[in-house]
């Protein structure tokens, strides 16, 4: 054989040797790889990975398996991505709804099925672009009853609680979003009940215990309100190192201080007593444990300690009265004991200012009622407690004055509160047409004009 056919066959040997396939990876590995890369977020590896496995040498259970994988990471990768073409979304989402709708026998509901109904409460409730929380909800509630029904204990409770806190929290949430309160994503009372018998950690038990009450408050009953309180006082003795204790404190105190605390009466019927006196005691002991950006509710404590605790005072009046008639009006207040009230004759066409820093709405407050001499001066005594509770009342005026314009002074813990009273049978009426305006005065009871009435105009 000569130098040069011994070169040649060598040559085909080596070129036969390098075109035969490599032996095929077992599957375990793959599954393994592919799983790690799907763990580190990497969808787009594990896809392509669990493409490379050959289905029809797999045992049905793992097909599946690798079936529902590739869906499920194909629409993963594009969700992640900033492609705005949604092919490859959309067609992971139908694969994995060809899975489920094949899923017949009761046996065939395992664990594999749970991931399945999860990836699909994922596509509905993770990605903002397609937040839809009914539907998510119902996958994953399908993905619950199925790792409430597990025998791995460990899996079970890891898998279970946290579907849990991303139905409660998806990924895209912000610093303001709220369980509950943005999308109506409350879950049932039953799943949460399962939560807390399976959570073991201290924080995890705080949160459930925190979701529980959030769920409880937002029912309006009263028992259940009662039940609330107490899940966020549970939520609270984890202490200050629980994620979900400034929360827990600050709607706990919210509840108390808008709702009340839930009572049963000598009859055994629910009653909402008020309290402010402990949710002051609630929000200022937030106040005292975090500072200014360390908890998205801060500056909202702050606001609400100086509502329960400032003095107001209200007053209104329907304004304008027939002559004889009992002038009444309605006043309300909190945090003040004694309240002086005064009513002062005023002539409008000459006590009321007008400026451009004065809102038109206030004029009464231009009137300088220490020129005037009141036609009547009393005191209301509020039977104020220092509780903080509002108090609101209906009153008289003592005295039937004569028809004429009038002022309406309430004072008290160093506040004022005006308003107009107009005792009259006459009508005023205005029409604008262009840049001219007509004003007449006529007796309301005729429509018969008043002669020589005193009118003074002010534009702004």
């Amino acid at each position: 054989m000569s130098r040069r056919l011994w070169i040649s066959l060598c040559s085909l040997v080596g070129a036969m040797a390098l075109t035969q396939a490599a032996p095929p990876r077992p599957y375990a590995e793959v599954r393994a790889d592919a799983e790690a890369a799907f763990a580190r977020g990497a969808y787009a590896d594990a896809r392509d990975l669990y493409l490379g496995v050959d289905l029809p040498a797999l045992v049905a259970a793992d097909a599946r398996w690798v079936r529902f994988r590739r869906a499920d990471a194909t629409w993963r990768a594009a969700a992640s991505s900033e492609n705005p073409d949604t092919t490859d979304i959309d067609e992971g989402v139908e694969q994995l709804e060809a899975l489920l709708r094949e899923t017949e026998r009761p046996e065939d509901k395992d664990t594999t099925y749970a991931e399945i109904q999860e990836s699909v409460g994922d596509f509905h409730w993770q990605v903002r672009r397609y937040e839809n929380w009914s539907e998510a909800n119902a996958h994953y509630t399908e993905a619950l009853d199925v790792w409430a029904g597990s025998s791995d204990l460990g899996t079970a409770r890891r898998r279970y609680l946290g579907l849990v806190w991303r139905m409660a929290e998806p990924r895209w949430a912000d610093q303001w979003f709220e369980y509950g309160y943005y999308s109506g994503n409350w879950l049932g009372l039953d799943v949460l009940e399962n939560a807390l018998r399976v959570a073991t950690d201290a924080n995890d038990r705080a949160r459930v215990h925190f979701l529980v009450g959030q769920t409880l408050a937002a029912t309006g009953d009263a028992p259940r309100r009662a039940r609330a309180i107490e899940h966020y006082e549970d939520s609270l003795a984890a202490g200050k190192e629980s994620p979900w204790y400034d929360d827990a404190l600050y709607r706990l105190a919210c509840l108390i201080c808008d709702s009340g605390v839930p009572e049963l009466d000598a009859v055994g019927r629910w009653t909402m007593r008020m309290d402010y006196p402990r949710a002051l005691e609630l929000y200022r002991r937030f106040a005292r444990e975090f500072r200014a950006g360390e908890s998205r509710w801060f500056d909202d404590v702050e606001n609400r300690i100086a509502t329960i605790t400032s003095p107001t005072l209200y007053l209104s009046t329907p304004s304008q009265f027939v002559p004889g008639s009992k002038l009444r009006f309605d006043l309300s207040w909190r945090n003040v004991g004694r309240i002086e009230l005064a009513l002062y004759p005023t002539d409008l066409t000459r006590d009321v200012v007008v400026s451009e820093e004065l809102p038109s709405t206030s004029f009464v407050q231009s009137i300088d009622v220490t020129k005037l001499e009141p036609v009547a001066v009393w005191t209301h005594d509020t039977n104020d407690d220092g509780k903080h509770v509002p108090g609101a009342a209906t009153l008289y005026v003592p005295q039937t004055p004569a028809p004429g314009a009038y002022v309406l002074e309430a004072k008290g813990a160093g506040l004022n509160a005006r308003d107009l009273v107009l005792i009259s049978d006459a009508a005023l009426t205005t029409h604008s047409l262009g840049p001219d305006t007509l004003a007449w005065f006529c007796d309301a009871s005729n429509g018969k004009p008043i002669a020589d009435a005193k009118l003074v105009l002010w534009q702004r």
